[in-house]
């Protein structure tokens, strides 16, 4: 079969503990996010950050007007852009395997 990338992973190689190691990341990112979405949830600061993606007009990030709604809701947007670049590690992580495991491979895409 042949891949777009297959020069890539001739050139660069993983071992299977990048591999656990970009997994265990998803896996406590996920986690975080639920844990996060809970807090906005239960303190009713969905609209904390009442615009997407800048929370007001000229700031991306919180300001003193919005309080503490506006930090837990800024600080959930965080952990979303930060579990998406952990499931793209995962993804290259799974597709550079030394030894090539295509379900692997598939897995990390779902």
């Amino acid at each position: 079969m042949r891949t777009p990338f297959r020069w890539l992973s001739a050139r660069y190689s993983l071992g299977r503990s990048s591999l656990r190691a970009a997994s265990s990341a998803s896996l406590i990112a996920a986690i975080l996010i639920i844990v996060g979405g809970g807090i906005v949830r239960v303190t009713g600061s969905g609209l904390g950050c009442p615009d997407w993606p800048t929370c007001i007009d000229g700031s991306l990030g919180p300001t003193a007007e919005m309080g503490w709604h506006g930090i837990i809701e800024f600080g959930n947007r965080l952990l979303t852009g930060a579990l998406c670049a952990i499931v793209g590690w995962v993804i290259i992580a799974a597709r550079l395997q030394r030894d090539q495991a295509p379900e692997v491979t598939r897995w990390a895409w779902m």
